[in-house]
């Protein structure tokens, strides 16, 4: 809901600041948005909550009937008068029983407490969308995101914590908290709405006055990881999802020594700094890094995974700029998609299958991870499961923590669902690089495999295509990597 949300946005006010609020769900949807537009590097002014509760097990427990109903009644009586119609004890009145939907919208009807012009179609679609932001909020994590949040709390509530629980994310003093007049719902209809307005205006201020707009920051992402020649052109190297620029490591032992080789490093492995989210803007980030060390001549380029993605975008800005790319490689990495409006679904339950499934595949064997067991346990139980694993399988040090996991989850999982269409067709000589997946059968993968190269074609007409060894991980990896740095080293004297 969030990613598009921030599209339509963007079609309004291309870029930042940007101020936005959000009652209920919506203050909760307005903080990803910022997330999102931070992850863009856009520069976020203002994000309000108006009565939102962090979303933990015990605020979004499934309702029962009687909730429900009473819940759609508010909702939809909202914007019929001022007083919404009537008052609190009609609403819960109505709700008493545990009855179907016709029977209590017939209920409603009767003791005239529905606004006239809605249907029961209409009663039955909220119905079905009120299920669906309740579903939806069990698998949402909020991040840690560098902009102040503004808590408008309804006075009227039995919670005497203005906070709504945010505290667990956001340090004291990003958290303003204020109390307004009315109930969680009354506090949006006259006269509760006045003394909200004024709040908000008044925070709003505050906000433009201090030059609250804040974005990402973090450190510069480029990092030398073999000195080389003076001169000589170097190799820029952009990892994968959730990984850092370390995974290039082993490649060093089997390149040229006199080769200049940088890391790139993606932003939100720390778990502080909001990952990038969409490659557009990682592009962006990197380019102007590298523009510190490099600032002229030619370069080499190398993308693995997520990472071939961001290479192409550099390539392509970087051509436009009239720069000279040496050579461009892209290991294993999926076609870019044709659809910029495409949105690639995946909940936080999908995300970590996902990533474990990348770390079997580093350590080639199993975890045994039993997806029931990650339905039972929430993010932190999860990364606490996938730690012990990867202690078990030598993937990490045993006296590390499992929050050191993360900022790489959180990165992975942004990455996992960024959707790509280059900016502009690639016209020089792109050698695309890819191995089999070891879970599918030698068929399988041969189709897949050319499916790739015809996808890739699209957008690189003069792609030369070789085989890989290895896996998606281990390709990086010796003896496999040697095979890579053949290819690097031949597109290089090229």
């Amino acid at each position: 809901m969030a990613t598009r949300l921030v599209r339509m946005i963007r079609e309004v006010q291309p870029t930042g600041p940007y101020r936005m609020a959000g009652w209920s769900l919506g203050g909760i949807l307005a903080y990803e948005i910022a997330a999102q537009l931070i992850g863009q590097d856009q520069g976020v002014e203002f994000v309000g909550m108006f009565d939102s509760y962090y979303p933990t097990s015990e605020n979004i427990q499934l309702q029962d009937a009687k909730q429900e109903h009473a819940l759609l009644l508010h909702v939809l009586r909202m914007a019929e008068t001022e007083d919404g119609g009537g008052d609190g004890a009609d609403v819960e009145s109505a709700a008493e029983q545990d009855v179907d939907l016709d029977t209590f919208i017939a209920r409603c009807r009767e003791r005239g407490l529905l606004p006239g012009h809605v249907t029961l179609v209409q009663a039955r679609q909220m119905r079905d969308r009120l299920r669906d932001h309740q579903r939806a909020l069990p698998e949402y994590v909020p991040q840690p995101v560098p902009v102040a949040v503004h808590q408008f709390a309804a006075a009227e509530s039995p919670d005497t914590d203005p906070r709504r629980g945010w505290e667990v994310v956001l340090p004291a003093a990003q958290l303003h908290a204020a109390r307004v007049p009315g109930t969680h719902f009354s506090m949006m209809r006259t006269p509760n709405a006045q003394a909200l307005g004024e709040a908000l205006s008044d925070r709003i201020a505050r906000a433009r006055r201090g030059g609250e707009a804040l974005s990402a920051g973090g450190q510069s992402p480029v990092l030398k990881l073999q000195g080389g020649k003076a001169g000589v052109a170097p190799l820029f190297c952009v990892p994968g999802a959730g990984t850092s620029m370390t995974s290039f490591i082993d490649l060093l032992g089997s390149v040229d020594r006199l080769w200049p080789v940088y890391g790139l490093q993606p932003r939100g492995l720390d778990g502080r700094t909001v990952p990038h989210s969409t490659v557009q803007a990682a592009a962006e980030h990197y380019l102007r890094a590298m523009d510190e060390v490099w600032p002229e001549g030619p370069v080499h380029l190398l993308g693995h995974s997520f990472g071939g993605w961001v290479a192409l975008e550099m390539a392509l800005r970087l051509r436009e700029a009239g720069r000279t790319i040496g050579s461009l490689t892209i290991l294993d990495s999926e076609v870019p998609d044709e659809e910029e409006s495409l949105i690639r679904e995946y909940d936080n339950r999908e995300a970590f299958l996902k990533l474990a499934g990348v770390l079997e595949m580093t350590a080639e064997r199993s975890f045994g991870i039993d997806p029931a067991e990650v339905d039972a346990r929430d993010e932190a139980g999860r990364l606490e499961l996938l730690h012990g694993k990867m202690v078990r399988h030598g993937l990490m040090n045993a006296r590390s923590v499992p929050e050191v996991m993360a900022g790489p989850f959180r990165t992975f999982a942004r990455c996992l669902r960024t959707t790509y269409r280059p900016s502009g067709v690639y016209p020089g000589r792109l050698r695309l690089v890819l191995v089999p997946d070891p879970r599918k059968d030698e068929e399988t993968n041969l189709r897949e495999l050319a499916a790739s190269v015809r996808g890739w074609k699209r957008w690189a007409p003069a792609l030369v295509y070789s085989a890989g060894a290895g896996n998606h991980i281990t390709a990086l990896k010796p003896p496999h990597v040697a095979r890579l740095a053949g290819f690097l080293a031949e597109d290089r004297d090229a």
